[in-house]
């Protein structure tokens, strides 16, 4: 048993491959940089299937389906999405509020960068995210920066907690475009 729990630990890092990264001008392609979007491909599945599972996959996912998509049939998806306490930075835990946009072509899906803003309340004071830029805790909002002036990271922590949460959704969507869902009652 213990070989099998190794086994998985060092394998499924490999198998969970990163679609996206964070930069300071937003989601890039992780493979190339000057692409804001991500190509699944799959053999024989029609456009209308990969639609209809990924549409499956987002009802049995998220508590109220109809609140959170926006369709166009058999074409778009998209996905707008707000998860409470989510994302920590410093000190405090952020909401994150995210929007998904997937096309659906035959034998293929595309997901376009995904936008995001993460907010958190605490001592009278709205915290936000920003791509960069802080304003040391000056004014009614306190903005902290994921990155410095210069595009190096700054909150390395929370760009990691950022990409892990929508490369996991990617994967998702990559797998369940293929039905391999369990339906056994």
């Amino acid at each position: 048993m213990k070989r099998i729990i190794l086994f998985v630990l060092l394998v499924l890092p490999v198998m969970v491959k990163a679609q996206f990264s964070l930069t300071i001008n937003g989601f890039v392609n992780a493979q190339d940089n000057s692409k804001n979007y991500v190509v699944f491909d799959y053999d024989s599945i029609s456009k209308e299937k990969l639609y209809a599972n990924v549409l499956k996959f987002i009802t049995t996912n998220y508590k109220s389906a109809k609140d959170v998509v926006s369709k166009v049939d058999n074409e778009i998806i998209t996905i707008n999405a707000f998860q409470p306490k989510q994302i920590k930075a410093k000190t405090l835990k952020y909401d994150i509020s995210y929007t998904v946009v997937i096309n659906f072509k035959d034998n293929k899906i595309k997901i376009d960068s995904p936008t995001f803003e993460c907010t958190s309340y605490s001592f009278n004071k709205q915290y936000r995210l920003t791509m960069s830029g802080s304003n040391g805790g000056f004014g009614s909002e306190v903005t902290n920066g994921l990155f410095k002036k210069n595009g190096e990271p700054g909150l390395k922590d929370t760009i990691g907690e950022l990409e892990s949460l929508i490369n996991s959704l990617c994967n998702e969507i990559k797998s369940a475009a293929v039905g391999t869902s369990n339906n056994d009652w």
